[in-house]
């Protein structure tokens, strides 16, 4: 469900993904990624409490998956909330993924 979830997400097809992303979700639910990219699914629907939602689970479930990082980071900027943001993106370059840490540092004043 996971893959055909990514393949939907990346066609733009939000809906059908988050389908796929709830099924893999209720078939495991400590699958960090799952909820990691319906969370993606969200933001691009924009429901942002629920993409929230969900990168807050996939980073309870794995506190070492910068990417889950860099997505809440991207939220919280969009939300103004900067502080927030580069903590979190610091995080995700201490976790190996620096580009939003590099730019954010230009550009926030992290």
């Amino acid at each position: 469900y996971i893959n055909r979830g990514n393949v939907y997400l990346k066609l733009g097809q939000n809906f059908l993904a988050i389908t796929d992303y709830n099924q893999a979700i209720r078939l495991d639910s400590n699958d960090a990624e799952a909820y990691n990219n319906r969370g993606v699914a969200h933001r691009n629907l924009g429901r942002p409490k629920q993409a929230m939602s969900d990168f807050d689970q996939a980073i309870r479930l794995d506190p070492y998956y910068a990417e889950a990082f860099n997505n809440r980071g991207n939220l919280y900027t969009n939300f103004g909330e900067y502080a927030r943001a580069c903590q979190d993106y610091q995080k995700a370059c201490e976790l190996g993924d620096c580009a939003n840490f590099k730019f954010a540092k230009k550009n926030m004043d992290c």
